[in-house]
């Protein structure tokens, strides 16, 4: 029979020069847990969308990017994750991919990887104005990519007060 001791106890002994084994165990058959699994995300199911629409429709008004004039791209290589972490992203940008939202890029910019999430704020339904693509530009193990719709930026909220004056003017 197997006798369990503490951490502290067995670097005790490791350090007096005993033999030791160590081992990891670990149930294969758990699956990673779903998004919906994480109670934010069920309490708040109606604002998680259960599949992202296509391409918004050409405006009058695209999403961009101003920046200060001295300002140099901003390159930043993936860090490490975990194996389900890793497969989330792969998975997401595949579906990112399929719907066009986003393009393989060869970009000087680069982020690590957005991490907000779009609550159906309406931040997928403007595109982004073509010279302003690469600096949505974001690394992955998996690849170079940037966005072409206004997806997952803190910045939104500036342009959509400008879509949203726009939207009461074409409606008036």
């Amino acid at each position: 029979q197997a006798k369990i001791i503490s951490v502290i106890r067995a670097s005790k002994l490791v350090e007096q020069g005993c033999l030791a084994y160590l081992a990891h165990v670990r149930d294969v058959e758990i699956e990673a847990p779903s998004i919906g699994a994480i109670p934010l995300v069920s309490e708040f199911s109606e604002v998680f969308p259960n599949d992202l629409p296509g391409m918004p429709l050409d405006r009058d008004i695209d999403f961009y990017i101003d920046l200060e004039p001295s300002t140099r791209p901003i390159s930043i290589p993936p860090y490490c994750m975990a194996p389900t972490e890793f497969r989330e992203i792969k998975a997401q940008i595949q579906e990112l991919l399929d719907k066009g939202f986003i393009r393989p890029s060869a970009s000087p910019w680069g982020a690590v990887v957005f991490s907000k999430i779009d609550l159906r704020s309406g931040y997928h339904q403007l595109k982004i104005r073509p010279e302003d693509v690469p600096k949505t530009a974001f690394r992955t193990r998996y690849g170079h990519y940037e966005f072409l719709v206004a997806f997952l930026f803190d910045q939104c909220a500036c342009n959509f007060h400008e879509f949203d004056e726009w939207g009461v003017q074409a409606i008036s």
